[in-house]
């Protein structure tokens, strides 16, 4: 199988639908969170939060969620996506970093560190392209 590298996603549409799935989501959530497939109900996968203070929960296949939804919801779970910052003191390729309960962040956890997006440019300002699946 072919490895994806993030860096080769950003001249491209800024929505992962090539290899999305159909999400039904185990409790509320927000958009733009990581999410990880536990399970499958019928047609859909079934996903929880990310985290990286679960070997569990930060393996596996991992999707950004396009929008937010509360519990048994169907959502759309994308190979990627970008989404703007507000930190103009960002650099690009900056890395972005998988938190708690599908939250991301720039800053590097102490334990079990894992890379899910990076600072890109865009026409519209510095973005993030989140892109979990990735390898970096």
């Amino acid at each position: 199988m072919a490895r994806i590298k993030a860096r080769s996603l950003v001249p491209q549409k800024n929505l992962g639908y090539h290899g999305a799935i159909n999400a039904i989501v185990d409790r509320d959530i927000s958009a733009g969170a990581i999410v990880v497939v536990n399970g499958d109900r019928g047609a859909c996968f079934t996903v929880e939060p990310a985290s990286n203070n679960s070997k569990r929960r930060s393996s596996g296949l991992l999707y950004v969620l396009r929008n937010g939804g509360r519990s048994g919801d169907l959502l759309t779970g994308l190979t990627f996506i970008t989404v703007p910052i507000e930190d103009s003191k960002k650099k690009l390729g900056d890395p972005a970093w998988l938190g708690r309960d599908g939250v991301w962040t720039f800053t590097k956890p102490k334990t079990n560190p894992i890379q899910v997006g990076e600072v890109i440019d865009s026409p519209s300002g510095k973005r993030v392209l989140l892109a979990p699946q990735a390898r970096y």
